[in-house]
């Protein structure tokens, strides 16, 4: 069942129930006169509800209210204070105050209160990502060739940084990744412990940063993700030159969320080109922190192009592009996660 596009909706009642799921009514992104999102490269929801969408097109970030209203543009594209020099890409909130967004080696700090740049960041390396939030600092993924996948979790307003995380499956393999981003998802739970999921990994990985050791909790292979194992395998027989195409053929890991106290959830995008740009299509995988498997399941939002997705507390939100009246135009689908496939056998 796809979603019907609703103009004017707030909250209301759910519409859609899914397997662990219940799809709220969706919300388009709506423009008024000349303003248009012309290519989303980032997205997020801030905790009052409101969306932040970058947009590498016209160079800047478009902001909209709860009810899908915009409700201010910010930035354009340039060099100087408050411009964009590569175009606004990935957003990361950090706090009710800040939120970062990235723009090519740097990433912005900004206030949630009119977006006026406080700090620029420059990333622990050519091909991290911002992918999370420590404790109000902004945490970078990236490989390290001697460590496999590391983190970074850099303070935005002050000169420190957090080094953290070491998965023994990518240490191997970082010779052949190490030019390429392996990349990673993660959430933070409690007052020191995050939750890490990487491409071609199946496991989700819980950690304590003030020691004591990394629990592994297998995710269910879901249709197409292939294990780096698999993948290594190949490399390993003399088939090297497909080496960069491989890393994009898995899962690609975009979101965890804590649905209950012992049970998560992970999105995934299945990864393809289509007359190229990036397209995948969005699977939801829960397990428990007991190692058991809750589910796996396609996610109904459009896989074209690569949708982008954000969470506040169990509620997913995905964007992506409806066709509405000839023109391409932003939806915004809800869905709160819940874990009512959790004790029951496992389906597809």
């Amino acid at each position: 069942m796809g979603a019907s596009i609703v103009f004017g909706c707030g909250d209301s009642e759910p519409d859609l129930h899914g397997p662990s799921w219940t799809e709220l009514e969706p919300i388009v992104l709506r423009d008024t006169g000349s303003l248009s999102v012309g290519a989303i490269s980032g997205f997020a929801v801030l905790g009052d509800s409101s969306f932040v969408v970058s947009d590498r097109q016209a160079g800047s970030l478009a902001v909209y209210g709860g009810s899908g209203v915009r409700t201010g543009t910010y930035g354009r594209r340039g060099a100087g204070p408050g411009e964009w020099r590569f175009g606004p890409s990935l957003v990361v909130p950090l706090s009710t105050e800040t939120v970062a967004v990235g723009d090519g080696p740097s990433t912005a700090i900004l206030t949630t209160a009119d977006f006026t740049e406080l700090a620029r960041l420059q990333k622990p390396s050519p091909a991290a990502q911002p992918i999370g939030e420590l404790n109000g600092a902004l945490v970078f993924g990236f490989i390290d060739r001697e460590r496999g996948t590391a983190f970074v979790a850099q303070s935005p307003l002050e000169a420190s940084d957090l080094a953290f995380g070491h998965v023994p499956e990518f240490a191997r393999a970082s010779e052949i990744l190490s030019s390429y981003f392996s990349h990673a998802a993660l959430k933070t739970f409690g007052s020191d412990s995050v939750a890490t999921a990487f491409q071609s990994s199946n496991f989700l990985y819980l950690q304590s940063l003030s020691g004591g050791a990394v629990d592994s909790v297998p995710i269910p292979p879901i249709t197409r993700r292939g294990a780096l194992e698999d993948e290594m395998r190949l490399v390993a027989g003399g088939r090297a030159d497909i080496a960069e195409s491989l890393l994009y053929r898995p899962s690609y890991p975009q979101l965890i969320i804590r649905v209950a106290p012992d049970v998560w959830g992970i999105v995934f995008a299945d990864l393809t080109q289509e007359s190229g740009r990036m397209t995948g299509q969005l699977h939801l995988a829960l397990v428990s922190h007991d190692g058991s498997s809750c589910g796996e399941y396609a996610l109904p939002v459009r896989p074209d192009p690569l949708p982008f997705v954000s969470a506040v507390g169990a509620t997913l939100y995905a964007i992506s592009y409806v066709d509405h009246e000839g023109d391409a135009v932003p939806l915004v689908q809800r869905f709160v996660i819940n874990d009512s496939s959790c004790g029951r056998p496992r389906t597809r």
